[in-house]
């Protein structure tokens, strides 16, 4: 980041979720359309009654699949993706794209500088992701739907640190965590932030983590 201005490499981050099972099938439909590969996470969709159609009902399990790919890619395969899962129809899934600032480990999707000639978009949404002890991730979509938030998705997950250093980002590295991906319109995601940090406490030395990335494209959002 420049003069207060993001930075772009050209690859984007792209995130699907669907029932539980068919983030194979997400995987291998990607890589007919030129997405090497991808990890699939366990989690666990969570919505409320008045959500729109995009948010699937409560606690249900859920594959969530997160890949890196090109603009020519995505071009291909978010369209294959949306025909195969109907992403507008309630309860079907989501998938959306964010912009990656770098990338590294991996030889078949290359960061390099964006296209000068494409036209900017403003996203539309944001992706808020909250990171909590594990026990807290209700708290936090609570919090967030407070705040305009129609549904979250709850992945299980761990700190990780050095076994030298006992703390990362003043937090403990070792207990279970869990994570909370919250797709919000432009307009609500700062209302939503601050909701769950006030609820979560994350003002506080080794209570969490929260940060946002604005999506650029989604589709399975529609109301």
């Amino acid at each position: 980041m420049r003069n207060g201005e993001r930075t772009d490499c050209g690859v984007r981050l792209l995130a699907v979720v669907v029932d539980r099972g068919l983030g194979s099938r997400v995987l291998r439909l990607a890589r007919k359309n030129g997405i090497a590969g991808g990890t699939i996470l366990l989690a666990a969709g969570v919505g409320v009654p008045w959500a729109p159609a995009w948010a699937d009902p409560a606690d249900e399990e859920k594959d969530l699949v997160l890949m890196v790919a090109g603009a020519e890619a995505l071009a291909c395969a978010v369209p294959s993706l949306d025909r195969v899962f109907h992403f507008s129809k309630p309860h079907r899934g989501v998938a959306f794209h964010a912009p990656l600032s770098a990338l590294s480990g991996t030889t078949h999707c290359t960061a390099g500088s964006s296209d000068p000639d494409a036209k900017e978009v403003a996203p539309m949404f944001q992706a808020v992701v909250t990171i909590v002890d594990k026990g807290l991730a209700e708290t936090v979509v609570e919090a967030a739907e407070s705040a305009g938030a129609h549904g979250a998705t709850i992945v299980n997950a761990r700190g990780a640190g050095v076994h030298e250093t006992a703390r990362l980002f003043s937090m403990d590295v070792e207990p279970e965590r869990e994570v909370v991906l919250v797709l919000a319109a432009e307009a609500d995601a700062e209302a939503i932030r601050t909701a769950i940090c006030r609820a979560a406490c994350l003002d506080e030395p080794g209570r969490g983590l929260l940060f946002s990335l604005p999506v650029k494209n989604a589709c399975g959002l529609g109301g």
